[in-house]
């Protein structure tokens, strides 16, 4: 991996607040656009119980979870710096949660074609 030639790509930090149970689209790619995602971090207002977890839209495979986060921790759900995750084109980022809970999740990404 050329992780040089990836910091020329522009690697962005986007931070979303998101509260409702099930799947909420963390980041969507343009048109047929790739995302290699370096690292996520989780935090939420108020004690969760269940998983939270990462994975690409319409995919099963988890990428990174936690199990019952306690409310005002940071977690690291992804980070794999200087490697990256790649989705497939058009592929969005999704974090589900287990209620309506507020939490934000912090994304280090790269958007490529």
């Amino acid at each position: 991996m050329d992780f040089v030639g990836d910091l020329e790509l522009n690697l962005n930090c986007l931070a979303i607040t998101v509260a409702t149970s099930g799947a909420n689209d963390i980041i969507a790619p343009t048109g047929a656009n790739k995302l290699k995602i370096y690292k996520v971090l989780f935090s939420c207002t108020l004690d969760i119980t269940g998983e939270v977890y990462l994975s690409w839209d319409g995919a099963g495979s988890k990428l990174g979870s936690v199990l019952h986060p306690k409310a005002g921790g940071e977690y690291v759900l992804l980070s794999i710096s200087p490697n990256f995750i790649l989705g497939a084109a058009g592929a969005k980022l999704i974090v589900n949660l287990p209620s309506n809970t507020e939490s934000r999740v912090i994304v280090t990404y790269a958007e490529i074609p």
